[in-house]
């Protein structure tokens, strides 16, 4: 007994890193400035099937979402952290689609849903734990930022091994690396860390930006059903479904220009504005309507409840790809794109 209370008294001490908020980026350029997460939609024309493809998210999604819902507080959402001093070994499930190598991930680094004072007390066996807020289970990210040398680390369904305070390595479904400098994306057809192929972390609501006074990025959002189909910037889909009318992962929603933010809290006006004009892509299977953040102390209740006041009706979807399913750029941007390839087969 007295050995379990340490272990638990240590993982909690070493955890505790992002319980009171997650750290601030400071200046990190999160991809260059005609990153598709940049680009500014306002322009952008409404998709003529727009209002078919709200109606459909909302009668077929079974926990009954037709309202924004915020997918982060004080004690959840995706966390994320820097590297550390040195390599740590990845042993990874998933062969194929993914990046190899050790990675300076440290082995106190957040997982999502596993990591926080109150989850690691209440459950410290990690394999048995399952958020109230997510009767599914989290996805066990890990992300973690190289300030230094631009790199973004992501990890999918992680948890360092032994679970305690003798871990010496990551286990992980899959691990992706990201050159922040460059505008990367997977292989056309190849997944990342998430359904759509994508970054996780470009598309959290973050505190520290609210608490700036401007987001400048797109939002991850997710849905309860998506369809077999991808458009970009997603490299990948999640979903047998073929009505035409359910979103695509990497589809582009924004709150409507007639939307008033005016009578919202200032921490919600903040991301309303972004959602107003960076909007929010289709990143993963989820809950309809979620938007996707970080953990942080500084989340209040009341805005949290406030912003689930928004609904589905208030959104739009965004015309992105023509007729010919070519992306359309915004005017003056055309950015370089480079497409990584994970790398397959057995190390």
């Amino acid at each position: 007994m007295r050995k379990y209370l340490v272990v638990v008294f240590i993982l909690m001490a070493s955890l505790s890193l992002f319980a009171a908020s997650c750290p601030d980026v400071g200046d990190l350029e999160i991809f260059p400035k005609d990153n598709f997460w940049n680009w500014d939609m306002t322009e952008f024309e409404k998709h003529p099937d727009s209002g078919s493809i709200i109606l459909a998210i909302n009668t077929t999604s079974r926990s009954g979402y037709t309202k924004l819902h915020p997918d982060y507080g004080p004690e959840y959402g995706i966390p994320y952290s820097f590297v550390g001093k040195e390599n740590v070994k990845i042993n990874l499930k998933q062969r194929e689609e993914t990046d190899f190598g050790p990675m300076p991930i440290p082995l106190n680094a957040p997982v999502e849903g596993i990591f926080s004072a109150k989850s690691i007390s209440k459950y410290p066996d990690p394999h048995k734990y399952q958020d109230p807020s997510n009767p599914g289970g989290g996805d066990k990210h890990v992300l973690v930022l190289d300030k230094e040398g631009k790199k973004l680390y992501e990890l999918f369904d992680a948890l360092p091994q032994p679970y305690g305070s003798k871990a010496d390595h990551w286990t992980a479904q899959n691990a992706c690396i990201w050159d922040l400098a460059k505008n990367e994306m997977r292989a056309k057809g190849e997944t990342s860390c998430d359904a759509a192929g994508l970054a996780i972390f470009p598309g959290l609501v973050r505190y520290e930006e609210v608490a700036k006074g401007e987001i400048k990025h797109a939002i991850r959002c997710t849905f309860e059903k998506t369809r077999n189909t991808y458009i970009f910037p997603a490299s990948h889909k999640a979903s047998k479904l073929t009505d035409p009318y359910l979103p695509q992962m990497g589809m582009r929603l924004r709150l409507t220009k007639y939307f008033d933010v005016t009578g919202f809290s200032t921490v919600n006006q903040v991301i309303l504005t972004a959602l107003k004009k960076y909007g929010m892509i289709v990143a993963d299977n989820g809950g309809s309507w979620f938007i996707t953040g970080a953990p942080d102390d500084r989340w209040k209740d009341v805005d949290l409840q406030e912003i689930k006041k928004v609904l589905a009706m208030d959104f739009e979807v965004v015309k992105t790809v023509d007729s010919n399913n070519l992306t359309i750029y915004p005017k003056g941007i055309r950015p370089k794109i480079e497409y990584v390839t994970g790398k397959r087969g057995k190390k």
